[in-house]
């Protein structure tokens, strides 16, 4: 091992973390025996782990690749030096500024760093550790990696997580106890993605039908997880009917003042994050869980140019849903669409990318008008978003085109006049 850390007085000690993080790692080599030759021939095993035992700021990870030939010849990081400090390593390694380039042996080996946790946003933080707890994403606790391996090379990915006495840990995985196998993506390097919530938890589960949501905070953060969940038991059916392929268990990570965190809402895989402070329905009608809950069942990942899209279909359903539900009067819709189209006709709102504010609720109003002529014909914009979320390709302004084509046999007239 290269040791690059000497003092011992705060951290643990790299050799035993490896040792157990190995020990963790050579428990997901089973699933290699329910596969072809061929296919065990290009498959590794990678496990991440991270431990919080270390003092705020911090977290220790590692990253531990095990296999039997030569699969994987070099993973290229992306670590920033004010982020992640380099303890130990197994094979070879190159730093330049914020990428290092690891070789490891032939039959794998363990890279270890030192992880600032928090991260500043203005005067808060999108990512914060104190004593009590963490409230991160698991996407930025590992790096992001490029993978040089064998042609067809897929990894057999694993993660497990530790830290002071009482601890847990809430992922979009589900809770994380012991060594916990991540879903086969079939990507090259498939990495822990989505928002932890780790430390002295309160958490609520939910089942709405065939899904489960989960509400989790630090305890004593004052998040009133039992609101949320109610205003789920009404609108989450009509989202999980209009997405397809909404995952089955889903985390809403919220934060009150306890962390300093950043007072709006972000959505990840499997997860979102929702600051106390914002409300369930807006002034003007719409709703952030909606709106955030629309990404995490597909609506993201749009083409340069497009972003619009995604912004304005998932703010319209959040109007729409809700309206669907019960939850709002056709009156009070109507006074919603009212307030955006106000609020265009004020901030010069336009189809931008990308989108956000008075540009948002131009796009709202575009895909209401969309809804209303698809409506005429006998058709739904349910139809096209459904479309657009079980491709595999980003959504895109000549895809939403086709699509409207297709449902209404002619091009619509509604996006003309908007100019698309």
């Amino acid at each position: 091992m290269q040791r690059l850390v000497n003092s011992t007085d705060t951290m643990i000690s790299a050799s035993r973390f490896i040792a157990a993080v190995v020990l963790a790692a050579s428990l997901v080599l089973f699933s290699s025996t329910c596969m072809s030759k061929e296919e065990v021939a290009t498959r590794y095993n990678v496990h991440f782990h991270a431990d919080f035992a270390a003092a705020a700021p911090n977290a220790r990870i590692s990253i531990s690749i095990t296999q039997t030939r030569e699969v994987v010849r070099v993973i290229d990081f992306v670590a920033e030096q004010s982020a992640y400090r380099l303890v130990d390593y197994e094979g070879e390694l190159e730093r330049t500024d914020d990428r290092i380039v690891w070789s490891p042996p032939e039959d794998g080996g363990t890279i270890v760093f030192d992880h600032v946790i928090d991260s500043p946003k203005g005067d808060l933080f999108d990512a914060r550790r104190s004593a009590d707890g963490a409230m991160l994403r698991l996407d930025s606790l590992f790096p992001r990696a490029r993978v040089r391996s064998l042609r067809g090379a897929k990894s057999n990915s694993s993660l497990s997580l530790s830290g002071p006495e009482r601890w847990s840990f809430e992922t979009g995985y589900g809770l994380i106890l012991g060594t916990h196998p991540l879903p086969d993506t079939e990507r090259n390097f498939n990495r822990p993605v989505g928002w932890l919530v780790a430390g002295k938890l309160a958490t609520r589960r939910e089942t709405i039908g065939e899904h489960t949501i989960v509400v989790s905070s630090l305890s004593g953060s004052g998040a009133r997880h039992l609101d949320l969940l109610t205003f789920l038991r009404w609108t989450f059916p009509q989202v999980s009917d209009l997405l397809p392929r909404f995952p089955t268990q889903v985390l809403v990570a919220r934060a009150g003042k306890d962390l300093s965190m950043w007072r709006g809402a972000l959505s990840a895989p499997n997860s979102l994050y929702l600051h106390e402070d914002r409300p369930l329905v807006s002034g003007n009608g719409t709703s952030t869980l909606l709106h955030e809950l629309m990404h995490v069942g597909g609506l993201h990942s749009a083409e340069k140019g497009s972003d619009w899209i995604v912004e304005g279909l998932s703010e319209f359903y959040s109007l729409e849903l809700l309206r669907r539900s019960g939850g709002m009067s056709d009156e009070r819709y109507a006074s919603s669409l009212a307030k955006l189209q106000a609020w265009v006709e004020k901030d010069n709102g336009v189809l931008s990318s990308p989108s956000k504010g008075a540009n948002t609720a131009a796009a709202v109003l575009l895909f209401h008008e969309l809804h209303q002529e698809l409506s005429q014909v006998g058709g739904s914009l349910d139809a096209i978003v459904r479309a657009l979320v079980v491709g595999d390709e980003s959504i895109s302004v000549s895809h939403l085109e086709e699509l409207a084509i297709d449902n209404l046999g002619h091009p619509s007239t509604v996006l003309a006049k908007y100019g698309v």
